[in-house]
């Protein structure tokens, strides 16, 4: 998910449901924080469906710049700019180009008008610690050549810190390259400083326990990161939430009033215009089916404390999807599936039964605009569906 500035929107983009094999969506929906309205964007044929893409907002073009993620053809690595303003997908084509990959840290550069990828989930079950800058003027990816940086990995979240100019990572899930067997989850703080090209890790007097599929996102009217839920291994995500201070280097856990609990690979973004986070999704507690969630909440920030609210919302019918037939490259999962037929799902509705657990990975995205409804001076229009205000997008992971 992503928060797009001009129609004070958070936009989702693709994702995957599981039964019996993977379903790939390449849908855009608009949640409109103020209504507590999902309204899918009737957006012309773009990208392949994928989940655990990489997506991140460009305010300088307003455009949404896509790269990479798990496809029905396994990973990939296009790259796809998506004009608001236009309703219009545009695929890039560049050479050189990062190899394909999912999970990665990915964040738009505004001091310096570009987009930062980092590591992510490569094709054989590869760890990549290379870093990538994309200029979206130029269409040019440029690797980079750091002398130091952050531990291969993947499921690491970026932010820019627009009170400070810096593009920060944090969590992932990193694995050694030599000996067989031996990870772990990053907790620390790493700064990517684009003139110098430098990774530095950044110490603090405490920090949250190491985590990596968590949600993280920037809060532009308090100048400070959140990150919430993740996983450290097992069937058990987290549920705490941790504020975190770059210019005076602290990190602060947040006192919650009730909440999602327990979650992780899903998305959160946040809506400057509502001073709110809106989260969708993911897998919480339990195996596969009994944990995938569809749901949307939002999350309100005073004095330290957390008040999390849940949108009333059920899923919508199915859109025309994409289907695959296997699951590559996620260790865990291909342990499960030998236990169970179903994993990572969301909400569905299947005629007239009850709605299922099914799943789906998405990214979302936010807008913000001067006026408070469609139509008037100063929005651009996001060529919306409406659907009816209890309705939701049908999955996410």
């Amino acid at each position: 998910m992503i928060y797009d500035p001009v129609n004070q929107r958070v936009l989702l983009f693709g994702g995957a449901k599981y039964e019996n094999r993977y379903t790939f969506y390449n849908d855009i929906w608009a949640f409109d924080t103020a209504s507590e309205t999902w309204s899918q964007v009737e957006a012309p044929t773009g990208p392949q469906g994928r989940l655990n893409h990489n997506m991140v907002y460009d305010p300088d073009r307003r455009q949404i710049i896509l790269f990479g993620g798990f496809s029905s053809s396994d990973r990939i690595g296009d790259t796809w700019t998506y004009s608001i303003a236009e309703n219009a997908w545009t695929r890039i084509s560049a050479s050189p180009s990062p190899p394909p990959r999912s999970d990665a840290g990915f964040v738009y550069d505004e001091a310096h008008g570009v987009a930062v990828l980092f590591g992510g989930y490569g094709l054989n079950d590869s760890h990549p610690d290379d870093t990538w800058v994309f200029d979206p003027e130029a269409g040019a990816w440029t690797q980079m050549s750091p002398q130091m940086s952050p531990p291969a990995m993947y499921g690491c979240m970026m932010v820019y810190d627009r009170a400070n100019q810096a593009s920060l990572l944090h969590g992932g899930h990193w694995s050694s390259s030599t000996q067989s067997g031996i990870h772990g989850y990053i907790s620390s703080i790493w700064v990517y400083d684009l003139d110098e090209d430098s990774w530095t890790e950044i110490q603090t007097a405490s920090k949250p326990p190491g985590r990596y599929w968590h949600m993280m996102a920037y809060d532009t009217s308090r100048g400070e990161s959140l990150i919430h839920g993740g996983s450290a291994g097992g069937d058990n995500p987290m549920s705490d939430a941790w504020t975190y201070d770059y210019a005076t280097n602290t990190w602060t856990q947040v006192t919650q009033d009730g909440g999602p609990g327990q979650r992780e690979n899903t998305w959160i973004a946040y809506d400057e215009a509502n001073d709110a986070y809106v989260l969708f999704g993911g897998l919480g507690q339990g195996l596969q089916v009994s944990g995938l969630k569809g749901d949307t909440w939002m999350l309100r920030l005073e004095n330290g404390r957390g008040s999390w609210s849940l949108v009333e919302a059920e899923p919508t019918e199915e859109p025309t999807v994409e289907p695959s037939g296997d699951i590559r490259g996620y260790p865990f999962a291909a342990m499960a599936l030998s236990l169970v037929l179903a994993v990572w799902a969301l909400r569905k509705r299947a005629g007239l039964a009850e709605p299922i657990q099914c799943g789906r990975s998405c990214v979302l995205a936010t807008a913000k605009s001067n006026a408070s409804s469609w139509g008037r001076p100063g929005r651009v229009p996001l060529h919306p569906r409406a659907w009816p205000r209890a309705s939701s997008p049908p999955r996410c992971l």
